[in-house]
């Protein structure tokens, strides 16, 4: 898996003046719901913004193109070459193998539109020296970064657009009228799967062998984790009550499951069917 480098070494102490000189503002962007039908979520202004005004810092990584192809399997047992998504928030060329994804806060969030772009990107005037760089060179060491610049005064609360190009937009135009769903990879998401009473109970092992979820959905549970957790050598399995402590219910936590076994519980006074599971 290909990454990026950044220099991690910083000055003890940076003064206010040099901070005035170099330094950008990183709260200038806020998320919210874009005004876009169908985009999701958008980026808003956080206050009053001057035409000119460097609105964000872009700072990227640099990947190439084969390293977010992937094949996939379909139900139907046919392998096809698909594409992470990660590519989509990527900036390239048609002509190069180099891909460069920006990390700035709030910067994915910016969407397209061609007549009410109200930002543009241009180069940090230090990327200069890496334009002729390899890529494993920009990998191991890179300074490239955008800067994300207003091109008309923006209100606090606008949502900021920029103008991905003619190319871009002929392009999502034709997939729009193209696309249509893989009769063969029917797909439900994890979030419709939990907000859905159909899904309410989550499967066992065994139930998964006869009515399987999609391949990109798997069960998780919420427990802590050290390697203290690991069985030793002729150790056998025990079953541990599972007790919500304080701060278990954490992203961090959050970790895949098989589930076992299903037990309706019967002590409980709650109107709703609840139950228990044994899981590994």
């Amino acid at each position: 898996q290909e990454r990026g480098f950044a220099d991690t070494s910083t000055p003890k102490k940076w003064d206010v003046d040099f901070l005035r000189q170099h330094g950008y503002c990183l709260d200038n962007v806020v998320p919210g719901a874009s005004l876009l039908e169908g985009a999701g979520r958008g980026a808003f202004a956080s206050r009053d913004i001057h035409a000119g005004t460097i609105i964000a810092p872009v700072p990227v990584i640099a990947l190439s193109k084969g390293s977010l192809e992937t094949m996939k399997e379909r139900t139907d047992g046919t392998v096809v070459k698909s594409e992470q998504l990660l590519k989509n928030y990527c900036y390239g060329h048609p002509d190069s193998d180099l891909l460069l994804y920006p990390y700035s806060h709030g910067i994915n969030l910016v969407n397209h539109h061609s007549t009410k772009s109200n930002v543009k990107l241009r180069w940090w005037n230090d990327s200069s020296p890496y334009f002729n760089r390899t890529l494993l060179e920009l990998q191991q060491s890179s300074r490239l970064m955008f800067e994300l610049v207003a091109t008309n005064p923006i209100k606090k609360g606008d949502e900021i657009y920029m103008d991905y190009g003619d190319e871009w937009d002929n392009a999502w135009q034709n997939h729009m009228e193209s696309w249509r769903p893989d009769p063969n990879n029917f797909h439900v998401s994890a979030e419709t799967m939990n907000n859905n009473d159909d899904f309410h109970v989550l499967r066992t092992e065994n139930e998964q062998q006869l009515q399987p979820y999609p391949q990109d959905v798997f069960t998780s549970c919420y427990y802590r984790y050290s390697d203290n957790n690991l069985l030793k050598p002729n150790q056998k399995r025990s079953m541990v009550v599972w007790k919500p402590t304080n701060g278990m219910i954490s992203l961090r936590n959050l970790r895949p499951c098989r589930i076992i076994q299903r037990d309706p519980m019967t002590n409980f006074t709650s109107s709703n069917n609840q139950v228990s599971f044994h899981i590994y």
